[in-house]
């Protein structure tokens, strides 16, 4: 059923995942000005011009929200299989390979950085988007919980 805790637990992480592209994940303090790097691009704030880098000019970027489009589909089918507990269970395992892939390619994408300032780099901090994708990882784990009570549940009537 739609109304149970699962339910919202899987919504939760479905919001998680797509706040995960707006919110900052990686900044660069340089000589030359900071970067900043998001799901949906990377800010620089330089010195001699402020300039965007769009999602769609790193292979890196293009492959995450790739990847997390295909994670919050499959949790959104997650929710509409209640009638199916094991194929829900299943899927919702398969959501949290994808959100570790997430978590891949965001370490990979922070490492190829940074990708505008010039110079001498003097620090790369992680900024809090970059702790989505493991509350995403918790709340499915929640709701596989969740599923599994219900399935024994009716297993036991």
């Amino acid at each position: 059923m739609l109304q149970r805790i699962q339910t919202v637990f899987l919504l939760l992480a479905i919001f998680v995942n797509l706040g995960f592209i707006a919110a900052p994940l990686w900044s660069y303090l340089g000589a030359e000005g900071t970067e900043e790097i998001s799901g949906l691009g990377i800010q620089v704030d330089a010195k001699e011009a402020p300039e965007t880098l769009s999602f769609t000019e790193t292979p890196f970027h293009i492959a995450l929200i790739v990847i997390l489009v295909a994670a919050t589909v499959m949790l959104l089918i997650t929710i509409f299989r209640f009638s199916d507990r094991k194929s829900q269970i299943k899927l919702a395992y398969i959501s949290i390979i994808d959100v570790m892939a997430e978590i891949l390619l965001l370490v990979l994408l922070s490492q190829q950085g940074p990708y505008i300032v010039e110079g001498n780099i003097y620090s790369g901090t992680t900024a809090w988007g970059f702790a989505l994708p493991v509350l995403s990882i918790f709340l499915i784990w929640l709701a596989i919980r969740n599923i599994q009570k219900d399935d024994e549940l009716i297993k036991s009537v």
